[in-house]
């Protein structure tokens, strides 16, 4: 299947989705924008957002390894068609300082990304997330940033409950290279990550967040990081448009996972 196949058949299943979803919630007696006003739920800082949505924003991380260090500024921009659905992108900027060797920077890995919600549940509290997300070749294999011929495809599957001022949110992801080099492994990787977050106030939230990760198949198969995350995000003004976060992620279990600092700007439209 070419690619251009994928998306057009990852595009039909998110038109599926749509429909289904509002039929869902209609029979539920409750309507997809009310049921997406309840159960909207916030940015975690490592996690991704279960709720599709419409928002620019802007990321600084800070990483410390044994074997170099990495920081990285990425621009992600998210626009929601309907509460059910959006269509995401991400572009990194990478700098990596190995030991004893000249930095090197580029653009990293640009992700496209459609996310899905499913609103049957809504009335539950529980908001049921899909979609795919694409990596894109423009990396560079030279200096160890990203790709610069592998595609990488990652469905993903999420589950989020919400009640008062508590959101918890489990997410897992599979990533599955293509078009690698002849000779070349094929690394296959499942990511999964886990988030609790809490209303302090209006404008303050805080959360722990959990992020791992497993290596399923190649030469690195059954190799692991496991990260715990903690952070917080305020709303400097007077609006929910705008929010601050900042977050440190530590590991627990680690086969070359880092200690990271990232902080984080959400505007919301």
């Amino acid at each position: 299947m070419s690619l251009s196949t994928a998306w057009l058949v990852l595009g039909i299943a998110a038109l599926a989705v749509q429909v289904a979803s509002a039929q869902q919630t209609h029979e539920h007696g409750i309507g997809v924008a009310d049921a997406a006003h309840l159960l909207h739920f916030s940015h975690p800082i490592f996690t991704e957002s279960i709720s599709p949505d419409t928002k620019l924003r802007l990321d600084f991380a800070q990483s410390w390894g044994d074997e170099e260090n990495e920081s990285e500024v990425e621009f992600e921009g998210e626009y929601a068609f309907t509460p059910a659905i959006s269509l995401q992108v991400v572009a990194p900027y990478v700098v990596v300082s190995p030991s004893g060797a000249d930095a090197s920077s580029r653009i990293g890995t640009v992700e496209l990304a459609v996310k899905m919600a499913n609103y049957a549940f809504a009335e539950h509290g529980v908001l049921v997330g899909y979609g795919m997300q694409l990596g894109l070749p423009t990396g560079s294999d030279s200096v160890g940033i990203g790709s610069d011929h592998q595609w990488d495809l990652g469905p993903f599957l999420a589950v989020g409950y919400k009640r008062g001022p508590i959101e918890l949110v489990g997410r897992s992801a599979f990533g599955i290279p293509v078009n690698q080099a002849a000779g070349e492994e094929v690394e296959t990787e499942l990511a999964y990550d886990f988030s609790g977050l809490y209303h302090v106030a209006r404008r303050v939230e805080g959360m722990v967040e959990l992020n791992g990760g497993v290596v399923l198949s190649g030469e690195a198969a059954g190799s692991n990081a496991v990260r715990l995350s903690p952070g917080v995000k305020v709303a400097p003004l007077s609006t929910d448009a705008l929010f601050l976060g900042v977050g440190a992620s530590f590991p627990l279990e680690s086969d070359g996972a880092d200690t990271q600092l990232r902080i984080s700007a959400f505007y919301h439209f």
